[in-house]
């Protein structure tokens, strides 16, 4: 999910990373900072490729105008609004879908892509939030049955026939991969990419990344690792709003239909796939640390994840 405009408080956290960034570096690295899929992009490259940064900019803007459910032109605005109707598709749209689906199966429907809904109820896209009547939620979730998205992969074709897809929980971690893609075609050296949270280490050396504190200013932790490496990290502090003292954040869990309540809030990833990483942030906030924690072992056991409570309490897996 990418909301129209997205303030919050991931340009301090981005602004802190450079920090990190700069002062790690064998070399200086060239840094940009820009505004792509309703959250901040920040590229530190090597000098000796800063003209990458451009082919950067235009991979995201690709990937927003096909994947944004907000762009009348998407893919993603087409098949929300023809409902019942197949849908012409590309191998990367299928990728994207099918690697949803993937994740929903696994994570026996935590990750769900049909909440658009649900999240634009509760106003986390446009910020006019509110807080949706039990009636009101109770008739949108039985509209996000995962059977409600057939494939004809044959035919390269999509219909939906209730529900709305919602990519954000992906496809920032997609378009990383993509970038990854890009640094290997032009043999960039280092490199340093965040996509809103999503980031991306590449390079012949080890990296140290923090991550922020969730209730606070500074560093709660950091990694330290390889080049080629992704970090996503999904929190309750990136997209909320407070009613009667209570804190109401963008994470839907599909059970319910209300922000997620596992003990949790703030989910990192460390994976090799972008989107993997993307997806089990978020999937992992929903279920929580204990279920957390065995679903990683089971399926994912390759990732690091670091789970931080409410008590700010962390705990890294691996």
């Amino acid at each position: 999910m990418w909301r129209r405009f997205k303030y919050s408080r991931l340009i301090i956290i981005f602004l802190s990373l450079i920090l990190i960034f700069s002062t790690s570096c064998k070399n200086d690295l060239y840094t940009t900072k820009g505004l792509y899929m309703g959250t901040f992009l920040i590229v530190s490259i090597d000098n000796e490729h800063k003209n990458v940064i451009n082919n950067i900019n235009e991979e995201i803007i690709r990937i927003e105008e096909k994947f944004s459910r907000f762009k009348e032109g998407s893919l993603v605005y087409k098949i929300n609004n023809e409902k019942g109707s197949w849908i012409d598709v590309d191998d990367e749209f299928l990728y994207i879908i099918k690697t949803s689906l993937y994740l929903n199966e696994v994570s026996n429907g935590a990750f769900n892509p049909l909440i658009g809904d649900i999240v634009n109820e509760w106003g986390f896209y446009d910020g006019n939030y509110k807080v949706p009547d039990e009636n009101t939620l109770k008739g949108l979730l039985k509209n996000i049955d995962i059977k409600n998205i057939e494939i004809d992969e044959k035919n390269k074709k999509i219909k939906i026939e209730n529900g709305s897809l919602d990519f954000g929980g992906i496809v920032k971690g997609y378009a990383v991969d993509k970038i990854r893609e890009i640094l290997i075609e032009n043999s960039v050296k280092e490199a340093v990419i965040n996509l809103g949270g999503d980031i991306l280490v590449w390079g012949d050396r080890k990296f140290k990344i923090g991550v922020n504190n969730p209730r606070g200013d500074g560093i709660i932790y950091t990694f330290e690792l390889n080049g080629n490496s992704t970090v996503s990290t999904s929190g309750d502090y990136e997209n909320f709003f407070i009613k009667d003292n209570k804190r109401y954040h963008h994470i839907i869990n599909p059970e319910n239909g209300k922000p997620a309540e596992s003990g949790l809030i703030e989910v990192s990833v460390v994976s090799e796939s972008g989107i993997i990483g993307d997806g089990l942030s978020t999937t992992l906030f929903i279920i929580g640390k204990e279920r957390g924690k065995e679903f990683i072992n089971n399926n994912f056991p390759d990732t690091t994840v670091l789970f931080v409570d409410k008590e700010l309490n962390m705990e890294l897996t691996k």
